[in-house]
């Protein structure tokens, strides 16, 4: 649903907590916050895709999205007030978003970080604890093997090098040791910590 049939649909009177279709915004520039736009606050029965905006906040997002969340190419520097469930893959590439706080417990597919401010995942198993797919980031990026305490987690994206490589061999076995000492071993002592 475009953003013009949203207002159409909500100034007919059946704004609800609860909203079934998806949500498209991507590519309204003048969007900075969902405060401006009357959504569902609560349960989203769809997909919610916002980027390519100027996005700068996530307040007023809806906090439970049974589809996809794609917040990519936006100004958004906090996952703060954003969603804690999503059912379909999370994407906030190209963002400017710089730590876990506020992230959904629950990503119900693939989870994408390229190109932020994120330079460690140290603690990320306190924000996110499902993750039912992959999870993709740059390869600079530190303080892998929280990883391993993610539920669900399938897949590691980072390279075609050696810790992709690690993470390929020791995540289906949840042997976050032999990883740890693998990736120690090809030289990548910081990738190697909690």
């Amino acid at each position: 649903m475009k953003l013009k049939d949203i207002k159409r649909h909500l100034g007919r009177g059946y704004s609800k907590p609860k909203f079934k279709g998806d949500i498209d915004l991507t590519h309204h520039e003048t969007i900075k916050s969902f405060r401006n736009i009357d959504m569902p606050q609560q349960r989203l029965f769809g997909s919610l895709y916002a980027g390519d905006t100027d996005l700068e906040t996530l307040y007023g997002c809806p906090q439970w999205i049974e589809g996809n969340c794609d917040f990519e190419k936006t100004a958004i520097t906090s996952l703060q007030h954003g969603p804690k469930f999503i059912g379909g893959y999370f994407s906030i590439d190209e963002t400017e978003v710089s730590s876990f706080e506020g992230a959904p417990e629950h990503i119900g597919r693939d989870f994408y970080f390229f190109n932020t401010k994120i330079t460690s995942l140290h603690g990320i198993q306190n924000h996110i604890k499902y993750i039912g797919g992959s999870i993709g980031f740059n390869p600079t990026v530190t303080n892998l093997l929280g990883l391993f305490f993610i539920k669900g987690l399938t897949k590691v994206m980072i390279d075609m090098g050696p810790i992709q490589k690690a993470f390929v061999k020791h995540l289906p076995t949840g042997d976050v040791h032999a990883c740890q000492e693998e990736l120690i071993e090809a030289g990548y002592s910081m990738q190697a910590k909690f």
